[in-house]
């Protein structure tokens, strides 16, 4: 059990690096740019896709890790918000 938690504090650690040096300025230049009725480009388009499939993927290890949940369930509900804009500003 010890060399689980041990394994999970790396991957968090990655995660949490990665997150906050990489996607999570990339998804707020996203946002601002939907907030102001931009549509996606295909970069967009595959970083979100790329962080949907890996919060879906890191679904266990964030279970193991309530700490971290809260983070977590911000974080997909600034995509889903993303994502909706997206789709509002498409229609316009």
């Amino acid at each position: 059990m010890l060399n689980k938690s041990i394994k999970d504090c790396g991957a968090l650690q990655a995660l949490l690096t990665r997150f906050e040096t990489q996607r999570l300025p990339r998804i707020l230049r996203i946002k601002q740019a939907m907030d102001t009725g931009a549509k996606l480009e295909a970069s967009d388009l595959a970083l979100l896709h790329e962080v949907l499939q890996t919060a879906s993927q890191i679904m266990p290890l964030i279970d193991r890790n309530p700490d971290f949940q809260e983070l977590y369930t911000r974080s997909v509900m600034l995509y889903y918000d993303i994502t909706t804009l997206a789709l509002e500003n498409e229609m316009r």
